[in-house]
């Protein structure tokens, strides 16, 4: 926008900060205005105010173009970039303001100016090495150069010669994970201009702020906690608007200030709390060493602000991978006998949490012996001259799982206990838990060591574990991890699988349970192990006819105030429990007590047809007991699959009256 004849009547200049005054990020300056319309040489006459309003709508277009910004030009003298926020044409019997020969207009105008911020940003530079570009069409070459829009650099060495200068500002513009252009202003109205091909060049990013120039507002406080367990929770939040609806062209820059607000709060979440590390002991580790960590984002797409939330968590011990908490306990029996144990929770600090949380489990577990042999060294002389050798060898050791959140837990137990020797398994174990649909699934994964020697009695099938014991585990590890505490789902036996070698003296075994409600165990019943009954119904309508009379212009509607029959189609859908030591392959016997199980269930679906409506008061029964099968059907396979279908009709009255009467009946 270009102003002529006009002078400034005052400049506001305001600064706005990171923190209490930390550091300036940017300057806005409020110019103000007065100029004057001169039309005298154009309305010689005095006739109207034609030229006047002409000269007006020139402005009014000039200031109407759609980019929020553009170059700023007073009297032939620019001044940056910015926006009109008032524009103003008084009108008065005034000689300067009559808008006939002379007019008058006022705006005001704000400037936008990036601030200084300096080293305030910990790792405020850094460098990225062996980027390439072509000379042809200007574009930077590096893989995964996780640049982001409107950042600063400057080109420090390159392998050739030609090229961008060096001791320059550049502009970053990302065009993919891979490549992106340099401009030597802001606006990017000027592209940098590679003559000759470079290849290893250096860059050094030195502004961690994405066009601070329109950042509107930015806010940000961290907290940390430490609870009773040890664990530091450390939460960092980020409240950021930038200038919506910027536009490319007239010196504006097109940016997206979501997309901006997201770059900038990934830059600002990649710097390392360093002032944190004094309050945290060493056995933590590394703040940055942590990866493992959870996000939310909000996005206001009318006004464009955004909020941003990152939190991560410390365990008392941690690795590069994963962080650890640890706890220890030494017991003392009558017998004299001492049992040392650890149990120990891993949260994966690695992107592969899953399989690191696994990983973890093993490496602990196989430290665990040096750390409880140390307590037990520590305690056993206080105990009297009968303790002995704390044996590495685990009686007991216990893996749990949890895939959906990325951590494992594990307990292990030594004992000094001279019958060890006389051990007969070793035990290993372990516990997960999967939801999907609503629905849990808990499984237990084990194997099981004979430590004996294998003799020609050696029995393997005596090592599987009885499938109570185990459920009573996994119902304890389902009660602990489920979301809805007060569910009513009880978990039941989905399947089990053992594998026992030829050869070997060890055997695995996996126990699954579910809570889905369409499985039932044996106790529970004893002809399916999974059903479900679905229905559809067809409610009757209020019959009517049409009668036409002779000489007359209108048709009688009869209405007898009767209902046509309703149905409803009820299906059963099942799987039939696998007898024990039968091959459905060669036998098939043929389901009585299921076809009898299935027609009562069905039938009383069918019966309940009254009680799953009537409470809407659309429907009655005129007698309960005159309900009749039409159609039944069933079927049933070598997969133990089972199906039956029955399709019924029953006698009603439709209890809605008025307008609702030829409504369609609407079912829950």
């Amino acid at each position: 926008m270009e102003f002529t004849t006009a002078y400034i009547l005052g400049v506001q200049r305001r600064s706005d900060y990171f923190g209490e005054n930390v550091a300036q990020y940017r300057s806005v300056d409020t110019i103000s205005i007065e100029g004057y319309i001169d039309v005298r040489a154009s309305n010689e006459d005095y006739k109207g105010v034609r030229q006047a309003i002409a000269q007006i709508d020139t402005y009014v277009n000039a200031a109407s173009n759609p980019a929020v910004t553009e170059n700023i030009i007073i009297n032939g003298t620019g001044f940056g970039t910015g926006r009109i926020v008032n524009l103003d044409f008084p009108a008065s019997e005034a000689v300067d303001e009559n808008q006939i020969r002379i007019g008058k207009y006022t705006a005001d105008i704000e400037v936008y100016n990036t601030g200084d911020l300096g080293n305030v940003f910990e790792n405020s530079t850094r460098e990225i090495e062996n980027v390439s570009a072509n000379a042809l069409s200007d574009i930077f070459s590096k893989v995964n150069h996780n640049l982001l829009n409107g950042l600063e650099l400057s080109i420090t060495s390159w392998s050739m010669g030609g090229g961008p200068s060096f001791d320059t500002t550049y502009y970053v513009e990302v065009l993919s994970p891979d490549s992106f252009k340099l401009y030597e202003d802001p606006a990017r109205t000027t592209v940098v201009n590679v003559t000759v091909d470079i290849t290893n060049a250096t860059l050094v990013l030195y502004n961690v702020v994405p066009f601070a120039q329109y950042l509107e507002s930015f806010s940000e406080d961290f907290n940390v906690s430490l609870d009773q367990t040890n664990t530091y929770t450390f939460s960092h939040n980020l409240d950021i608007t930038y200038i919506s609806g910027l536009e490319a062209g007239g010196g504006g820059t097109a940016i997206d200030p979501i997309a901006t607000a997201k770059c900038l709060a990934v830059n600002l979440f990649e710097q390392t709390p360093t002032q944190f590390s004094t309050v945290i002991p060493a056995s933590y580790g590394s703040i940055s060493a942590v990866s493992r960590k959870y996000y939310n984002e909000n996005y206001n797409l009318i006004d464009g602000s955004s909020s941003f939330e990152q939190t991560l968590k410390l365990l008392p011990s941690g690795l590069s991978t994963y962080s650890l908490s640890l706890s220890n306990s030494f017991e003392f029996d009558q017998g004299g006998i001492v049992k040392v144990s650890e149990n120990g929770e891993v949260e994966a600090r690695s992107p592969d949490f899953r399989n690191e949380a696994r990983k973890a489990l093993d490496t602990e577990i196989a430290k665990s012996y040096d750390r409880c042999n140390t307590i037990y060294n520590s305690y056993k002389n206080y105990l009297g001259s009968n303790v002995g050798t704390l044996f590495n060898q685990p009686v007991v050791i216990n893996k749990t799982l949890n895939d959906s959140a990325g951590t494992s837990s594990y307990s292990v137990e030594y004992t000094d206990d001279l019958k060890i020797k006389d051990l007969n398994t070793l035990v290993d174990r372990s516990l997960s838990l999967e939801l999907s649909d609503n629905v849990y699934n808990v499984t237990e994964n084990g194997t099981i060591t004979s430590i004996n020697t294998k003799g020609p009695n050696f029995d393997p099938y005596s090592l599987i574990p009885q499938r109570s014991d185990v459920k009573s585990r996994c119902v304890d590890f389902y009660n602990s991890a489920k979301q809805n505490p007060t569910s009513q789902y009880t978990l039941k036996n989905l399947n089990n699988k053992f594998t026992i070698p030829k050869y070997g003296k060890q055997i695995s075994y996996t126990y699954s349970f579910t809570s889905d409600g369409e499985v039932f165990d044996i106790t529970d019943d004893s002809v399916f192990a999974r059903k479900s009954i679905s229905h559809s119904d067809k409610i009757g309508v209020p019959n009517q006819s049409t009668m036409i009379l002779p000489n007359f212009s209108s048709a009688l509607i009869h209405l007898p105030d009767q209902t046509s029959l309703g149905t409803r189609s009820t299906k059963f859908e099942a799987q039939l429990r696998r007898p024990r030591f039968t091959s459905r392959l060669n036998s098939i016997a043929f389901p009585t007590s299921a076809i009898n199980t299935a027609k009562t269930e069905a039938l009383q679906d069918a019966y309940l047809v009254f009680s799953s409506y009537n409470g809407n008061l659309l429907l009655r029964s005129l007698d309960k007991s005159q309900i009749y099968v039409t159609n039944a059907n069933y079927s049933f396979g070598s997969d133990s699959a089972f199906s039956m279908s029955i399709d019924s009709t029953f006698t009603m009255v439709r209890q809605a009256k008025g307008a609702e009467y030829n409504l369609a009946f609407q079912p829950n």
